[in-house]
């Protein structure tokens, strides 16, 4: 199960990045018992004693469970309804949820009926109407695309490669005269943007109407919006998406926060950090782990040793449903990891609790 440990933590703490607590009405968290996997309460008590070998998070109120041998879905109230029937799966996304059948990947609605056939070497989750796919009949998974129809929309042929990043945006590249050039089209394929050619670009996705961008030749980063027009320099070590108005930026070796005009709005001088939702956002300094508010104060002071899995970030969620989830060491090895949910307070509710069947 180290394949499942990875995409678990993976997806828990990319959808804490995602979901906030008004969007995601959900009073469930998945937790860890020495007899499985169950489901937890904002107070950390189960809600039922069903124990499933493997949970996920929830994700438009559903969450992935495994039998051991198949994945099905559990509803808010932590009761499956939609069977065991699946090789594996990612959360719902967009309404939608990818699943493997027979080893090919296809796409369930939230009633379990499939919508699009599982005929997939790979696919990745539906964003803003569209999921990058990887045919079996292709080389490459950059630049073909799926709507909720089973259409491809926008392929590969004719760029060299295509990214969707959100904010109903896509990044696509060319070669001309030697030189790779981005733009930016909408979902329309139509340009928003000039060709973008500067000592070649690496982009990242659209949040909040900016792009972080990179220019190799400085290797530092700045933002541009969605013409391509350059508005807080590249002049970052490295930079997270906005989120709620701020995005974490590196500084020499340190990170802080700028807004939305490219003003330092929380000097760098953190570790590392998590992006805001909530008004909370996950820092560290000297090894240890707290949540800072948006003018860069403790709301809960540094005090949490979490892990660093598979050389990943540090494992310090954020808060939904009144909860954030920190995974920490119990041991020596690599998989001697336990987790425990803290409130916003930061009393620790739930855990620590091994975590088994990953």
């Amino acid at each position: 199960m180290r394949r499942f440990a990875r995409v678990f933590l993976a997806v828990f703490f990319t959808l804490s990045a995602i979901f906030s607590e008004s969007q995601q009405p959900i009073v469930l968290h998945n937790a860890p018992t020495p007899a499985g996997w169950g489901f937890i309460d904002e107070h950390g008590a189960f809600q039922s004693d069903h124990r499933f070998v493997a949970a996920e998070p929830f994700s438009e109120g559903f969450a992935a469970v495994s039998d051991g041998k198949k994945f099905g879905f559990v509803n808010s109230s932590g009761v499956v309804v939609i069977p065991f029937r699946y090789e594996d799966v990612q959360p719902f996304s967009d309404g939608l949820a990818c699943v493997k059948i027979a080893g090919r990947w296809g796409f369930i609605d939230k009633t379990g009926r499939v919508v699009i056939q599982p005929s997939l070497e790979k696919a990745a989750d539906f964003i803003d109407g569209f999921a990058a796919v990887f045919p079996v009949d292709t080389k490459s998974l950059e630049g073909n695309f799926l709507n909720k129809a089973g259409k491809f929309v926008l392929l590969r042929h004719g760029y060299d490669a295509v990214i969707h990043y959100g904010d109903h945006l896509a990044w696509v590249s060319n070669f001309e005269f030697g030189q790779e050039y981005w733009r930016v089209i909408d979902r329309n394929q139509r340009w928003v943007s000039e060709k973008l050619t500067s000592c070649s670009l690496l982009p990242k996705y659209f949040s909040e109407g900016l792009a972080a961008l990179q220019r190799t030749c400085s290797a530092k980063w700045g933002f541009v919006d969605r013409t391509g027009k350059q508005c807080i320099p590249a002049i970052f070590d490295d930079v997270h998406p906005f989120s709620e108005g701020l995005a974490a930026v590196k500084v020499a070796g340190k990170w802080g926060y700028i807004s939305l005009d490219g003003a330092i709005r929380i000097t760098p001088l953190f570790d590392e950090v998590g992006d805001f939702f909530s008004g909370f956002a996950p820092a560290s300094i000297g090894g240890k782990v707290g949540y800072i508010s948006q003018t860069g104060q403790w709301i809960i002071p540094a005090q949490f040793v979490v892990a660093h899995v598979d050389g990943g970030p540090m494992s310090a969620g954020n808060f939904k449903d009144g909860l954030a989830l920190l995974v920490i060491r119990d041991g020596s090895g690599e998989r001697d990891l336990s987790m425990e949910y803290i409130d916003k307070k930061g009393k620790i509710v739930y855990g620590p609790a091994h975590m088994t069947g990953l």
